[in-house]
């Protein structure tokens, strides 16, 4: 594949777990990574085609990829730097063993040996993106800066592991309205809205009022929300803050109220819900005004969960609450829950 590269490098200011065809090894994927892409660019273009499957569908194949033809460009990644043992003697490393409610599953998975190395805070990693349309590389560009910015990579990406940001600006994004440092919660908001305008206008789609929650995620005013709580100069420092208050607001829903607790995701083992559903609600950190600042990134969906259960005892409310708990900075929409 000819035309133009791209080298954006990022770096992981949180612990960062993904594993390969070894599932105790920790390995970056690119056919994750890119997996990851596709998710952001449809919350992105589903501004433009509502609940509109089929449209989304076609867009989105037309530039990653589909059953029938290979995607317009192409991604790689490259790391000099080798992931490090998850133990530190007979113990976890102190940045995941001080995280343990957030991050449950993969102290539960180290103990077992099951899950045995990581890549540490400060890993860098290079993502080439190279392909001969440049309205193309433009949005794998923005599908990979929302990755990035909103988003994390690997394992409880979704309780602030593998949270990322960009090493090294790049006119790249600039050219297309995205910042990469973000001094204020506006700055942040700007990026966002032009993130969304410039996919609308690449793929030449107006945007479609979405009044009523949707089908499926999407970056939308009504039907999502971004914010900011706290911040300081050390990313797990924030997490354990952020994990006290989660851990504190979850527990304070009790007697009839306990089932609430699925809005936030499911299985719960204590009450024995085997039943799964990814939480809509994605935690990272991000650098901000020159320090740190932990991100909450909520997306309200039309059917919380097909299973019946699951949707009886969803209520999207309580997710209002918990910005109320938090007393987070609201960045960017926010539904009325």
């Amino acid at each position: 594949m000819v035309g133009r590269e791209i080298i954006i490098e990022v770096e992981n200011v949180t612990p960062l777990f993904m594993r390969g065809v070894d599932q105790s090894r920790a390995e970056v994927r690119t056919s994750s990574i890119k997996g990851l892409m596709r998710w952001w660019f449809r919350a992105l273009a589903g501004n433009y085609f509502g609940n509109n499957i089929t449209g989304l569908k076609k867009a989105e194949g037309r530039i990653f990829g589909s059953t029938n033809h290979k995607a317009m460009f192409s991604l790689e990644i490259y790391c000099n730097e080798k992931p490090i043992s998850i133990h530190k003697g007979k113990l976890l490393a102190p940045e995941i063993y001080n995280l343990g409610y957030l991050w449950f599953s993969i102290k539960m998975q180290a103990n077992k040996k099951q899950l045995c190395t990581y890549y540490p805070r400060g890993t860098k990693f290079d993502i080439v993106l190279k392909g001969g349309d440049e309205q193309v590389l433009d949005v794998a560009l923005i599908s990979l800066w929302a990755l990035v910015v909103l988003g994390s990579v690997g394992f409880r990406s979704r309780r602030g592991a593998g949270s990322l940001k960009f090493s090294r600006d790049t006119n790249d994004f600039k050219k297309i309205g995205l910042r990469t440092l973000f001094g204020s919660k506006d700055e942040l908001a700007e990026s966002i809205e032009n993130a969304i305008s410039t996919i609308g206008e690449i793929i030449g789609k107006e945007p479609i009022k979405i009044d009523s929650y949707p089908n499926y995620p999407i970056l939308s005013p009504n039907s999502s929300y971004v914010g900011l709580y706290k911040k300081g100069e050390n990313p797990i420092d924030l997490l354990k803050t952020f994990q006290w208050e989660y851990s504190n607001f979850r527990k304070s829903l009790r007697g009839r109220d306990k089932l609430k607790r699925l809005i936030f995701g499911a299985p719960i083992i204590s009450f024995k819900v085997k039943d799964r559903r990814s939480s809509p609600m994605i935690i990272g950190v991000l650098p901000f005004d020159g320090q740190y600042s932990v991100k909450i990134v909520k997306f309200y969906t039309n059917q919380f969960s097909h299973n019946t259960f699951l949707d009886k005892h969803a209520d999207w409310s309580i997710l209002r609450l918990f910005n109320q708990h938090l007393d987070e900075i609201r960045v960017w929409g926010g539904p009325s829950g």
